[in-house]
């Protein structure tokens, strides 16, 4: 098992206390930094040398630590001028554990909470497997113990997998029924399709319902898909199925093999890409066997109908993939947190895709001469779809400036639309998932923090579609952390945002308490983050409370907060610096005393209780009700250069006071950061576009930056990095196609379709008011891709007709009626 770290939340060690009463302490006018030195010099075994007796030598060792805590408290304390005191005189010595810093609960009840992570190159399902097993070995040995999986990335990478898988399952099926319908042998293949899906489907509910055995769709669709593709051979109408069913898996498994080679795994990013590409790869194999089959129906053998129709096509079948990989390998090589999420996904695709052309340029072609059956049908006229293309092709073709305004007029609007479309980083799903941080009024103590922090904790167990919550206090005490898992969205009636809604209804009525709510981790949730930088404190505070006092009358915003309006209570100490230099007393000496009373020493310099094999480090200390009292902590000794001691309010003003809870720099410099989330109806590009228009914005103050953060920094990446991936893509298609066609201005008109294949999908996000965001982007790159493809067949056979002596006119409604069948049904697969 490789396991990269494991995290306990709610560690305790053992140790030995020894809390010492001040008052007694200060009546022998020692200081608790000698009790500690003292305890370390007296508790110890020390090697002391070599004795040599006639036997030989002998090792000399000085046995000196306590057996037992009762031993120890009986230490004698070696004090100045020669005094001694037993330990007992002045602490009480008990054998405990180390404070509680921390409480993990679930569901309200406290639990002891483990994080398991694994290593970088480990698979994490097989890893939780593992770790599933061995916990599985522990509660069969500690039966009084329960566990419980309160947080499993692995089944979501689980989940990626099957529905890649799906993908794949899918295209391959549909490709078939798609090649039917268009090739022949649909009513064979429908028929069978729906009684194997019956028997298949069916049987698998039956033997669930049962054995009460969960049966993978993964595992029915794959055998689905494998008797349709047997079935699809046997039949010699079906055949022209088979060949396109084959390719998905047979351009998939060697991608397997070179993303090994090259570092990657089956993770989010990279199933993803498979389960986009899955389209793309049986495209080269429609258009391959349509062509094979056109040319059969020729009259020609399979034989020499492969050898015609791949030596026909193959410049074409060539260049889109060429295409494909041009558009998709740039996005690998952006930069920043949208780079590092798309770093192996535009590689993967392109292998992908390569092995796909070699799928249809050699396997596809062998295949089809030697299974698909030679035959001759009578010409049929064109269809009345076919007739009213060509009349609107016709019109098109003869009113050419018409057609180019109409299409400049559609590309504008749709740019127009693009604009005005509201953007995101990551778009918001009901995935069930919800991390919510609050921050807690400051100064409290582990128990008070755990008991307020309860509160909120109760509302969100007792809330409508909650499943379980997880609450973790910070370590500082400063606040907690909730990860909300919610019941199935099949089992709840409320979405994610109503959920959110209601509980922050309540949550804001605890007093004292400030929510802020998130997505179920990583980017995305629609966080606003501002960073306000300066060198000037004052300055950079009275700017963080002017855009908070400014940001508060914005409509959108939710839950907002700064790190610099915490303020946390504190005891100052001040040293009078004539004072404690007359009396020989450094501000070192003052702030050792104070620290080592009240937190204890540093842990290497503790003393040590032997325990067997274990070493019991033993913590030396005021006792927990002095250390919360001021009066003590005036009376404490601190030393003198002359040896003796003085009252610490002797050399020092002890009062009350307070200091942020959180400072942070960045390149030394004092930041701020003040957040909010978006209220329900609003999107991160409009709401920030909104803020960066105001003056507190524009003008924040003297010496004061302002730099984006968060999602609404990674926002602007996103969108400028897919632009230059995008035109770079662009401009490699235009260089391959002038590589391909050995022509400069041929290509332009491939690549000119590129300004309007995503007209369409700007109109539709704009209408419907769908953000633009992650997704969308990796879909127009999709989207130019598959467009590019298409007039690449186009243009492809118009130029060969040309170059045969057609006419341009005739060749272009030539060109436009033969390969309409091979796009639509590319395009009639891609809808899946």
């Amino acid at each position: 098992m490789r396991l990269g770290r494991q995290t306990c939340r709610r560690k305790i060690y053992r140790q030995i206390s020894v809390e010492v009463s001040p008052a007694r302490l200060n009546a022998f006018g020692a200081t608790v930094s000698d009790v500690s030195r003292a305890l370390r010099a007296q508790n110890a075994d020390i090697p002391g040398g070599m004795a040599e007796t006639g036997s030989g030598q002998q090792l000399i060792r000085t046995i000196g630590s306590a057996k037992t805590v009762e031993e120890l408290a009986q230490t004698p304390i070696i004090l100045g001028g020669g005094r001694a005191i037993k330990l007992s005189d002045i602490a009480d010595v008990r054998d405990g554990g180390t404070d509680l810093a921390s409480v993990s609960r679930l569901n309200d009840a406290p639990v002891t909470m483990f994080e398991i992570q694994s290593t970088k190159t480990a698979s994490a399902l097989r890893t939780y497997r593992l770790v599933q097993k061995k916990l599985a070995d522990f509660s069969k040995a500690n039966p009084g113990i329960e566990i419980y999986p309160a947080y499993t990335p692995a089944d979501y990478v689980q989940s990626d997998y099957d529905s890649s898988l799906l993908s794949m399952f899918e295209g391959a099926l549909l490709a078939t029924l798609v090649v039917s319908i268009f090739l022949g042998g649909w009513r064979v293949i429908f028929k069978a399709a729906a009684a194997i899906g019956i028997v298949l489907f069916g049987g698998g509910y039956i033997i669930g319902k049962l054995t009460h055995q969960h049966i993978s769709e993964v595992v029915i669709l794959a055998l689905f898909t494998l008797v349709i593709a047997i079935f699809a051979i046997a039949r010699k109408e079906g055949r022209a199925t088979f060949l396109a069913a084959v390719a998905i898996p047979l351009s998939t498994i060697p991608t397997f093999y070179f993303m090994d080679l090259l570092g990657f795994t089956l993770n989010g990013v990279t199933l993803l890409a498979l389960g986009l590409v899955a389209g793309i790869l049986v495209d080269d194999a429609i258009v391959e066997i349509e062509n094979i089959e056109r040319h059969i129906q020729m009259g020609k053998t399979p034989f020499q109908a492969a050898l015609e129709a791949a030596d026909e096509i193959g410049l074409a079948v060539v260049a889109t993939t060429f295409t494909i990989v041009a558009v998709f390998v740039p996005v690998s090589f952006m930069t920043g947190i949208v780079g590092q999420f798309f770093k192996s996904f535009g590689i993967t695709v392109a292998i992908a895709v390569m092995f796909s052309l070699l799928v249809a340029r050699l396997i596809t072609p062998l295949m089809a001469a030697y299974l698909l059956n030679p035959k001759t049908e009578e010409q049929k006229g064109p269809s009345k779809a076919m007739i009213w293309y060509e009349g609107v092709l016709n019109w098109a073709l003869l009113n050419r400036w018409k057609t180019f305004g109409i299409g400049m007029v559609v590309m504008v609007v749709s740019l127009g639309a693009a604009v005005f479309t509201p953007k995101t980083f990551m778009p918001e799903l009901d995935d069930g998932f919800m991390q919510v941080s609050i921050d807690l009024p400051p100064g409290l103590t582990p128990h008070e923090a755990d008991i307020t922090a309860r509160q909120v904790g109760i509302i969100v167990a007792n809330e409508q579609g909650t499943k379980h919550v997880v609450q973790s206090l910070r370590g500082d005490l400063t606040g907690a952390r909730y990860f909300i898992t919610m019941t199935d969205r099949k089992d709840r009636d409320v979405t994610k945002k109503q959920y959110e809604a209601s509980l922050r209804s309540q949550i804001t009525q605890i007093p004292g308490i400030r929510a802020q709510f998130g997505g179920g981790g990583g980017p995305g949730g629609g966080q606003v983050t501002i960073n306000l930088v300066s060198d000037n404190p004052q300055a950079l505070d009275a700017a963080a409370d002017r855009m908070v006092q400014e940001m508060r009358k914005l409509k959108w915003v939710v839950d907002l907060r700064s790190s610099a309006d915490i303020t946390k209570p504190e005891i100052h100490v001040v040293p009078r610096r004539e004072e404690a230099a007359r009396l020989g007393v450094s501000v070192y000496e003052i702030a050792n005393a104070t620290r080592i009373a009240t937190s204890g020493d540093v842990e290497m310099n503790l003393p040590k209780f032997n325990a067997g094999e274990r070493q019991i480090p033993i913590l030396v200390r005021l006792g927990r009700e002095n250390r919360a009292d001021i009066e003590s902590i005036r009376a404490l000794r601190v030393p003198t250069m002359s040896g003796g001691t003085v009252p610490l309010d002797a050399v020092a003003e002890v009062t009350y006071g307070g200091g942020q809870a959180r400072i942070s720099r960045e390149n030394r410099q004092r930041v701020v950061s003040v957040s909010s989330g978006l209220a329900d109806g609003y999107e991160l590009g409009p709401a920030f576009d909104e803020l960066k228009n105001l003056d507190f914005y524009k003008n924040p103050g003297p010496g004061v930056i302002i730099k984006e953060s968060g999602d609404a920094e990674e926002l602007g990446d996103m969108v400028s990095q897919f632009l230059s991936a995008i035109l770079l893509g662009v401009f490699l298609v235009y260089c391959v196609l002038v590589l391909l066609f050995k022509d400069f201005l041929q290509p332009i008109t491939i690549v000119s379709v590129i300004v309007l294949a995503p007209a369409g999908a700007f109109l539709g996000l704009f209408l419907v008011q769908q953000p633009l965001s992650i997704p969308v982007f990796i879909g127009l790159l999709m989207l130019i891709g598959i467009a590019t493809k298409n007039s690449i067949l186009l243009v492809d056979f118009a130029v060969e007709s040309i170059a045969h002596g057609m006419g341009r006119y005739e060749a272009l409604i030539d060109a436009a009626r033969k390969r309409s069948r091979p796009i639509i049904m590319t395009w009639l697969y891609q809808l899946r």
